[in-house]
């Protein structure tokens, strides 16, 4: 496969049932991506202060900032943070 797919419009709780994790989830999606011969996952994160957090958690999971900004398809005066990782 030649594309490198792109994660977005994920969305969590604010509020996790107790022992709750992103990681089963996030697992389970490079899973995928590795059986689908897939090389590398682009993930977008809207750059604004209330999806800092999520930005955080992409990166502990590996996800790295490539520096691409994008406008939100959905409302173009907000922009995305493209963040990339090696599957």
């Amino acid at each position: 496969m030649t594309a490198t797919p792109t994660c977005g419009g994920c969305g969590s709780n604010r509020a996790p049932a107790v022992g709750a994790s992103p990681r089963p989830s996030s697992g389970t999606v490079l899973d995928w991506a590795r059986d689908q011969g897939v090389a590398r996952i682009d993930l977008h994160v809207t750059d604004c202060p209330e999806a800092r957090a999520a930005a955080a958690l992409y990166q502990k999971l590996g996800f790295a900032d490539t520096g691409k900004r994008e406008p939100l398809d959905s409302d173009p005066s907000l922009v995305t943070r493209v963040l990339a990782r090696e599957v």
